[in-house]
């Protein structure tokens, strides 16, 4: 079992893309995103997301630019 995250709701990721390789709309689960699974770390501000599309199953990954806020005054 792994350590699930709502990637969606802390950090407003959608809950559907279009696949590259088939262009349909899939559903990501950044709702529950395991991050045991892939590099899920953001590196030089870049995170590299695993989904898999339900339709042709292909692996792609999401990217995200991960901005650091400023600190609170």
């Amino acid at each position: 079992m792994g350590h699930n995250v709502d990637l969606q709701n802390l950090m407003g990721l959608p809950e559907y893309v279009r696949c590259p390789k088939c262009k349909e709309k899939t559903k990501t689960w950044f709702d529950e995103y395991d991050i045991d699974c892939g590099e899920p770390q953001a590196k030089e501000g870049i995170m590299h997301l695993d989904v898999q599309c339900a339709h042709c199953e292909e692996d792609f990954e999401y990217t995200v630019e991960v901005k650091p806020n400023s600190s609170p005054k």
